[in-house]
Order: C-alpha cells, then sequence, then structure tokens
C-alpha cells in the first residue's frame, strides 16, 4: 500500500534578535536558518521559500514584522499561514490571562511535550531574555518567570553606569572577579546559573514535591553554531539540575502545533 507523502512544513520564530526558520518533512529538520531583524529580512528570507512548503506556522514576539512576513509568505503561494493564537492551545494555560502567552513560550511547552510527554517539566530558555516555565505531567502550564538575558545584562551596566564598559559575555576564570571585566562577567554569568538552580529547586518542592520534574534548557545562547559560550553554560546549567539541552526546542513545538492544525 503506499502512503501519501508528507507535507513540508515551515516553522519561523520571531525573537527580539532574530527570525529563525526550520524546513521539516516526517519530523526531521531538512534545513535551518537564522537572520537578524535589524537586517531588510524581507528580501533576505526569499532564497528559504520554495513551492515544496504547504503550510507554515509563525511564533512571534516581535509583531511588527508579522504583517510584512505574511506578505512574502502568501506571495511565494505559502498560503497556509498560522500565528499562535494561546487562546487555541491543547496545553491548560492556567495563569492569570492566556491571552498573555507569548508564542515563544507557548511553543517550547509544546516542544516539551513531545520530547517528553510523560513528566513534569521546567523549561529555560535563554535568548534575549530568560524565561523559566513549568508544566505538570498533565499537560497544564503553571507559570514561570523572566529575567534579562546576558547580552541585555551586560547592555544595562554599561548604558545605565558612567564608567562600566560593555563586558563580552563569558564564563569567567574564578566566581571571584579580580578586574572590572571579570566582575561584571561574573556577575552575570553567575546570576543566570545560580538563579537557574534556585529556581528549579523551588519549583520542584512547591510544585511537583516528591514527584519531580525533568528540566530541559534551549535557546540561542546554547546552539554552539551561534554562541562562544554554549558548551560552558551547558555544563554549568547541568551541574544545577538540568536535564537536556535542546536548541531547537522552539522550533520543535511550532512544528506539533502546526501539525496540530493541519491535523497530521
Amino acid at each position: 500500500m503506499n502512503f501519501p507523502e508528507q507535507p513540508i512544513l515551515l516553522v519561523i520564530d520571531i525573537g527580539n534578535s532574530y527570525m529563525v526558520g526550520a524546513h521539516y518533512h516526517n519530523d526531521k529538520c531538512l534545513k535551518k536558518w537564522r537572520i537578524r531583524t535589524t537586517d531588510d529580512w524581507s528580501k533576505l528570507i526569499i532564497q528559504y521559500l520554495d513551492e515544496t512548503i504547504s503550510s507554515a506556522c509563525i511564533g512571534s514576539v516581535d509583531t511588527k514584522h508579522d504583517e510584512l512576513l505574511s506578505r512574502v509568505l502568501k506571495a511565494k503561494g505559502i498560503n497556509a499561514v498560522h500565528f499562535l493564537n494561546p487562546l487555541e492551545s491543547t496545553i491548560k494555560l492556567n495563569i492569570d490571562d492566556p491571552k498573555e502567552m507569548p508564542a515563544d513560550r507557548l511553543a517550547n511547552v509544546y516542544g516539551g511535550r513531545f520530547l517528553q510527554p510523560n513528566s513534569h517539566l521546567i523549561i529555560i530558555d535563554i535568548g534575549t531574555a530568560v524565561t523559566f516555565d513549568v508544566m505538570t505531567k498533565d499537560h497544564v502550564f503553571l507559570g514561570g518567570a523572566i529575567t534579562p538575558g546576558l547580552e541585555m545584562s551586560a547592555k544595562a551596566l554599561h548604558e545605565h553606569t558612567d564608567l562600566l564598559p560593555l563586558i563580552p559575555i563569558k564564563r569567567p576564570p574564578s566566581e571571584l572577579g579580580k578586574n572590572t571585566e571579570t566582575n561584571v562577567q561574573s556577575g552575570i554569568y553567575y546570576s543566570l546559573v545560580g538563579g537557574a538552580g534556585y529556581l528549579i529547586s523551588h519549583y520542584n518542592q512547591n510544585c511537583f514535591k516528591s514527584d519531580p520534574s525533568l528540566v530541559i534548557a534551549t535557546g540561542g545562547a546554547l546552539d554552539p553554531n551561534h554562541s562562544l559560550i554554549a558548551k560552558d553554560l551547558s555544563e554549568d546549567l547541568k551541574r544545577q539540575g538540568v536535564h537536556f539541552i535542546e536548541p531547537d526546542l522552539t522550533l520543535i513545538g511550532l512544528r506539533e502545533i502546526l501539525k496540530e492544525k493541519n491535523q497530521i
């Protein structure tokens, strides 16, 4: 018996700094690309679009790009374009106002549900901002936390003080800084790592008690193809209780949402 070919699905994650896309076929990633949103992305994206793509799912936290992106996709014959709507989620959002659920965080919990469907989950996404998402094994989203990302923290210190320069982010040789650069690096880097450990412990104790979670970390800072600190940060987060590193979790979640919409 011949089964019909599964369509090629396009997913696009529009973040605060980058637009990241992936093409999936039978859950396999065929192609992945990354464009800085400050560039002329509407021209750059054309090279990644063709008639083999059946539908697209866009998760955007920088919505000023949404209308133009929709027009660009439809001009290339991709008419089934879905933007994430948290009110259509099959994951229960146990928060004050489900409409406030950001697209990237919704995609992350979908990705977590696909990878670990029978576990309580804590998901850490380290990008321009750092988010912590908590979901039960019954697929109820409980909430989480948001904090500035590594580069945002370094930029804030530089822009809101008179003497601190803009410091490159990396793991310092010691937690005990010996000059301005290593003091800033230690404060920013280990605040993230230590804060992650604290929140993992807190969520496990207060949300899951005797049935601890699995912890997944994702985000641009953990992608070795784009981040110089990915290896060091991955190692340090695992010491704080992270079980898995999956840089493409958001894209996987967008794929699962698109499959749900297409009933694949």
